[in-house]
């Protein structure tokens, strides 16, 4: 969770992105990540550690995508 963190705080204000964290017994770890208004990342799992890694990857990836890199 913190890899993940470190990274989004070192890409959050150059790609205007915005994070959304919540978990529930309902419906486990969510997370969300939007770049202007449009969500970009959305991982729902049970598990906390995949949950937060499989963002990292998928943000990762639609910022090579998108823009070329991070």
């Amino acid at each position: 969770m913190e890899d993940f963190l470190e990274f989004f705080e070192s890409v959050k204000n150059r790609f205007s992105l915005s994070l959304s964290v919540y978990y529930s017994s309902i419906c486990s770890w969510c997370i969300q990540i939007k770049h202007n208004d449009l969500s970009v990342v959305y991982v729902e799992d049970c598990d906390m550690q995949y949950s937060f890694a499989k963002a990292q990857v998928l943000l990762k990836d639609w910022l090579s995508d998108k823009f070329g890199g991070y």
